[in-house]
């Protein structure tokens, strides 16, 4: 009835077969199903650089974002010089040429968090692993 029936059942028929009626470039379901996902994967590739490239754009070439072994430097220099002198560090070899006044530009979370995982393993093992 309806719309039905001016197509001729078409899109009963449709309805019914789900995708398989839907041909991309007469491939067969396992080539179609390989071509989508590459380019589904290649639409998140493009996504994900220019987001990424997006802050270096607008903000400028130095990357400030998330880097891990600044994050290890920085740990090692917590646990091997203490508090008072992690706060008030300057690391010369961060944000180069510029450098980075550490005390006041880190989230300092998760290298207390480190530190302290380190300190608490430090008094379960025996000897220390300080001390080779």
């Amino acid at each position: 009835t309806g719309i039905n029936a001016e197509y001729g059942g078409y899109l009963g028929v449709m309805k019914n077969q789900g995708l398989a009626g839907f041909k991309l470039f007469n491939l067969k379901p396992s080539k179609q199903e390989v071509l989508l996902r590459i380019v589904i994967l290649t639409l998140i590739f493009i996504l994900a650089f220019s987001t990424r490239l997006f802050s270096v754009l607008r903000f400028e070439s130095v990357i400030h974002e998330f880097d891990p072994y600044f994050n290890f430097r920085s740990t090692k220099y917590l646990v091997n010089e203490g508090f008072y002198n992690f706060i008030n560090w300057f690391d010369a070899q961060a944000w180069y040429p510029l450098g980075r006044i550490v005390g006041g530009t880190i989230y300092p979370g998760l290298m207390f968090t480190a530190a302290a995982v380190y300190w608490i393993c430090l008094l379960y093992t025996s000897p220390s692993p300080r001390d080779s």
